[in-house]
């Protein structure tokens, strides 16, 4: 166990909490967000909860019917 580790733990699990990459950015000190980007991978779980909130509006699915 590494410090450096106990940092990736905590900017993975600040990133999965949606904070915002920008404010993860100045807690974690990095000087570009690509940096911070590597902390911000694709949770399966929450991109799934995500997809459930877009709705399709009814004039589309008027669309796809025809």
């Amino acid at each position: 166990m590494h410090f450096h580790s106990l940092r990736d733990t905590f900017g993975t699990w600040a990133a999965d909490t949606s904070v915002p990459p920008h404010i993860l950015k100045q807690i974690m000190g990095h000087s570009s967000i690509k940096t911070t980007e590597m902390y911000t991978g694709t949770d399966q779980k929450m991109m799934a909860m995500e997809i459930r909130k877009v709705t399709i509006p009814s004039s589309v699915s008027n669309l796809r019917s025809a």
